[in-house]
C-alpha cells in the first residue's frame, strides 16, 4: 500500500484513542469523520459510548469537531446533543475541509489530528493538509455505493 494512504496511527476503533497520549503529542484539536467512524450510517444520534469519548477528549483539553462529507441534516442531527462544531459537505479529501475547520476553530495543523475510517478521503485529506491522521476500521461495511439522505 502506498504510504500516502496509510494512517500515521491505525487502530480498530475511536475508543483506542487516548486523550492523554494525544495531548502529550501537542494535539489540541481532533477533526472526526462521522459515518462509519463514530456511528454506522443508520445510527442518527450518538451513543452513550460516543458521548463519553467526546467528554474524555473535552476534559483533557482537546476540542473535537465533525468534518463530514455527508449532508447538513445528518451531521446537524448527530452533533446537536454533543454541542460541538460541525462541517458538512466538507469536500474531503481536499485540504480545504481541514483549512475551513481550523480557521473557525482557531487551531494550527501541528495541533490537529483527523480521525476517520477511509483511506481515500480521511487519511488522504490529513496527509494533504499536513496533519496527523488516525485511521480506524469502519464500524459497518457499506454494501451500496451511495445513500441519499
Amino acid at each position: 500500500m502506498m504510504k500516502i494512504f496509510r494512517g500515521d496511527i491505525e487502530l480498530d476503533t475511536i475508543y483506542e484513542i487516548k486523550p492523554d497520549e494525544l495531548y502529550a503529542r501537542g494535539i489540541r484539536y481532533a477533526l472526526c469523520d462521522l459515518d462509519n467512524t463514530l456511528a454506522d450510517y443508520d445510527t442518527p444520534l450518538p451513543t452513550e459510548q460516543v458521548k463519553a469519548w467526546f467528554c474524555a477528549m473535552r476534559d483533557k483539553g482537546i476540542r473535537v469537531a465533525i468534518v463530514s462529507n455527508n449532508g447538513r441534516t445528518r451531521v446537524e442531527k448527530f452533533c446537536e446533543s454533543l454541542d460541538i462544531p460541525y462541517f458538512w459537505k466538507s469536500g474531503k479529501p481536499r485540504r480545504r475541509a481541514v483549512r475551513n475547520a481550523l480557521a473557525k476553530l482557531g487551531g494550527t495543523a501541528e495541533q490537529t489530528v483527523l480521525i476517520g475510517d477511509k483511506r481515500t478521503t480521511d487519511v488522504l485529506c490529513a496527509k494533504w493538509a499536513g496533519i496527523l491522521s488516525i485511521k480506524v476500521k469502519s464500524i459497518k461495511p457499506r454494501t451500496i455505493l451511495w445513500k441519499k439522505k
